[in-house]
Order: C-alpha cells, then structure tokens, then sequence
C-alpha cells in the first residue's frame, strides 16, 4: 500500500510523474485525483509548506482553479481551515463565533489629563491570521469626573502601528460612561496587539471600572 501527498492510501507503490505499469498507473491517478478535492489536516505552518512541496512533485500545480484546503492544528481555535491559491499565500476561511475578549482584571487606573496615550484595554492575539477586524470598545466611569478628550484605538502589527482614530479628531467632553466605540482594522498577519484608551485634553482625576472591556472579532480575509 502507498500513501499519496493528500493522505489517501492506495494500492501498490507510491505515486509520481512517471510511468508505471497500466494497473499502477490507474491507481495512482485515482489516488491524485483527490488532490484539492479534500481538505487535508496538517499538524503546522511547516507541514503545511512541506505539503505544498508534496503535492507540486506529484504534479498538482496550486492556482485559483486549482486551489488546496487545509486543517492547521496550530492555528488559533476557530482559525484552522485556510485555503490557497498559489502556494504560498494563505486565507482562513469559517470566522469563529466566538470573539477575542478581554475584560479588565479587579483593579482601578486614576487617570490625569496628560494628553498622552494609555492604553487601558490591552488586547493580544499570537499568530492573528491576516484579514479584517472589529475592534469594541466599551469604557465605564467609575468615579465622578469631567473628562475632554477623545477615544483612541491603536493595532500593532509587528513593528508597525496603526493609530485608528481619525486625523481630523475633536474633542468631546465625557461626563457620563459607559461610551462605546468601534472600528475596523485589516491585519497582514502575525501577532496583533490592540489598545484602547481615552486621551485627555483636560478635565478632573477620572477612575475607570474594571467592567471596562474590549472585543476583537474576526470577520473575514
């Protein structure tokens, strides 16, 4: 018995590009034939490459009509079947239904007009898969206070960070919370770290409640 790039067990020898005996060669094309037809578990990043490597020497050529689904068990739950076109660059398909949370811990932060940015409600997903994101933003006001300013949301890809709020920003004055806010943000992949806070222009010590919290959903490459 062979087993061929995909996983499926024939009869005989292994599968390649050269000519066997009738019989042989009639096993081997049923077994490719399934080549991108099935959704293939792999165990990584690294097996899925290896894959990718497999199938092209058993003369299966990934292209958009030709496209290969895998099952990565290392993906973040929810995240693991992806799809390619080309070898190389891969989608996650099925978003989950459950969303990234992340809800404050027992604790207070006093919070002084500074005019500088604190992140309150830090958020960080290993491996994000590339695509886009919802960020919400729920901020509750535990102590009395005036506060003006505004809400601002930053996503960190790698090196790089993104300042979500508009450039053309203004400044609202805040007596009363909870506030919710949200907005969208594409991810090229790899870690994914979100803040959220308020920045404030003026205004009195403000306590924020631990009930604070943030939600990170995927929604789709």
């Amino acid at each position: 018995m062979a087993t061929t790039a995909s996983g499926i067990v024939i009869p005989g020898n292994a599968p390649t590009t050269t000519p066997a005996v009738p019989i042989q060669d009639l096993w081997n094309n049923l077994g490719k034939s399934l080549n991108g037809r099935i959704v293939v578990p792999v165990a990584s990043v690294t097996a899925r490459a290896a894959l990718v490597t497999a199938l092209t020497a058993e003369g299966y050529t990934i292209s958009a009509s030709k496209p290969l689904y895998t099952d990565r068990a290392d993906a973040p739950p929810g995240l693991e079947l992806e799809v390619t076109r080309n070898g190389t660059t891969w989608k996650t398909l099925l978003p989950p239904a459950a969303a990234w949370t992340f809800t404050r811990p027992g604790v207070t932060d006093a919070y002084t007009p500074s005019g500088s940015f604190v992140s309150l409600l830090p958020l960080t997903i290993t491996a994000a898969p590339a695509g886009k994101y919802t960020i919400d933003a729920t901020l509750t006001l535990q102590s009395s206070g005036t506060l003006t300013g505004y809400i601002e949301c930053k996503a960190t890809s790698g090196t790089t960070t993104t300042n979500l709020t508009p450039s053309a920003r203004a400044d609202v004055t805040i007596t009363a919370l909870p506030s919710h806010w949200t907005w969208l943000y594409t991810h090229t992949g790899g870690d994914l770290v979100i803040g959220v806070s308020h920045t404030v222009s003026s205004g009195t010590v403000t306590v924020f409640n631990p009930s604070s919290n943030l939600v990170v959903q995927y929604v789709g490459a």
